[in-house]
C-alpha cells in the first residue's frame, strides 16, 4: 500500500516537474504528397429465373494515382525526462491545405485536381542522439489522428471527394539548433482508415519542417 502511494507520488511530482519544463513551439511544414486512392465498385445484381444474387462490391486497389503537395502549420508544446534533454516527447496541434491532381489508371483521360484539407492531433517521442553546445541532432517517431477530405469541385459542386479519419505513423529526423530553431524530415505513413465513403485516400507524404522552440 505504502509503495504504490509513493509510486503514485513519484509519478505525480514526475509529470508535473515535466509540465513545469514544457517549451512551447510555432512551427511549419511544407513537402510532396503520393497519392492513392482505393475505389469501391458497386454491388453486382444476377437475375437467374426466380432467384436474385446481390455480390457485394469490392475495392479497387490505386485506382487513383497522384503526386501533389502539402503545407501545414502546427503549435504544441515538447517536455524531456532528464536534464539534459537526450529523450523526451512532444505533442501538437496542425492543419493543413495542399493541392494533388488524381489520375484514373484505367483511363489516364480522366483526372480530377483536387485540394487537401487536413486537421491533426499527434504525439512524438523526441531522442537525442548527439549533443554539441546548444546544437543536436536527433531522432523522433509517433503517431497522428487525422481528420480530412480530398475533394475537387466543378462549378461549385463537389463531384469527387473522400471524407476519412485516419491513423498515421510518423518517423524523422531532427536538427535542433541554438536551442530555439528545430529542422525536420518527416515521413508520414497511413495504417488505418476509417471511412464511410466509397473512395480511401491514402497517402506517403514526404515533409521539411521547421519549428520554433520557445
Amino acid at each position: 500500500m505504502k509503495k504504490n502511494l509513493l509510486l503514485t507520488l513519484l509519478l505525480t511530482l514526475s509529470m508535473l516537474t515535466s509540465l513545469a519544463n514544457a517549451r512551447f513551439f510555432l512551427g511549419i511544414d511544407g513537402g510532396y504528397s503520393m497519392d492513392k486512392v482505393d475505389v469501391k465498385t458497386e454491388d453486382k445484381t444476377t437475375y437467374t429465373g426466380t432467384n436474385t444474387i446481390v455480390t457485394p462490391g469490392s475495392f479497387t486497389k490505386n485506382a487513383y494515382l497522384g503526386n501533389g503537395y502539402l503545407f501545414d502549420i502546427n503549435l504544441g508544446t515538447e517536455h524531456h525526462f532528464d536534464k539534459n534533454n537526450y529523450v523526451g516527447f512532444r505533442w501538437f496541434l496542425a492543419g493543413g491545405y495542399g493541392r494533388t491532381t488524381l489520375i484514373n489508371q484505367s483511363n489516364n483521360l480522366i483526372k480530377y485536381p483536387s485540394s487537401i484539407i487536413e486537421a491533426n492531433l499527434g504525439l512524438d517521442l523526441l531522442l537525442d542522439v548527439i549533443k554539441f553546445g546548444n546544437n543536436s541532432v536527433g531522432l523522433f517517431g509517433g503517431i497522428e489522428a487525422t481528420g480530412l477530405n480530398v475533394f475537387s469541385m466543378q462549378k461549385d459542386t463537389v463531384i469527387f471527394d473522400t471524407p476519412e479519419i485516419q491513423a498515421r505513423a510518423r518517423i524523422g529526423l531532427s536538427l535542433f539548433l541554438a536551442d530555439h530553431h528545430r529542422i525536420e524530415f518527416i515521413t508520414k505513413i497511413p495504417v488505418y482508415t476509417l471511412n464511410g465513403d466509397e473512395n480511401i485516400y491514402k497517402p506517403l507524404q514526404f515533409m521539411l519542417g521547421y519549428k520554433y522552440v520557445f
